[in-house]
């Protein structure tokens, strides 16, 4: 992986890790492990009632496919799912921006929205500059 292609890999992996697992993460490891830690994401939806509503930031970040008709699909689906849960959902995906410009778009796009919950999807930019998460 590219040093350049971590801090989008890292949002990516963010899945549910929560705001603050990157900065209390003391082992790289840990932080870039698939879906770590989504059960916290979870569990805040599912443990909201009408008494004690718990702030869950959904992000959809990515590319064109991102903006289409599907996002606001999966976002009903959570609102339906999980009533009670204060969903805050935005979709900030970028249309014609390729992997690489993203990276540089994330840092105004998507740190500042610090998101409970991203749902990423993008495809690569080719050459060194492509994102890779595996």
């Amino acid at each position: 992986m590219c040093r350049r292609a971590f801090p989008l890999c890292a949002a990516a992996i963010l899945l549910a890790l929560g705001p603050a697992a990157l900065a209390l993460a003391s082992d790289l490891a840990e932080v870039t492990r698939r879906g770590a830690n989504i059960q916290r994401s979870m569990k805040l939806m599912a443990e909201s009632t009408a008494e004690k509503r718990n702030t869950v930031k959904v992000l959809f970040y990515g590319q064109s496919i991102t903006r289409q008709n599907w996002w606001p699909i999966v976002a009903k689906h959570l609102r339906s799912t999980y009533p009670h849960a204060d969903l805050v959902i935005e979709n900030r995906a970028i249309g014609g921006f390729q992997a690489p410009s993203l990276i540089e778009t994330a840092e105004f796009d998507l740190y500042p929205f610090y998101p409970d919950l991203l749902i990423f999807h993008v495809y690569g930019g080719g050459g060194d500059a492509m994102v890779r998460c595996d």
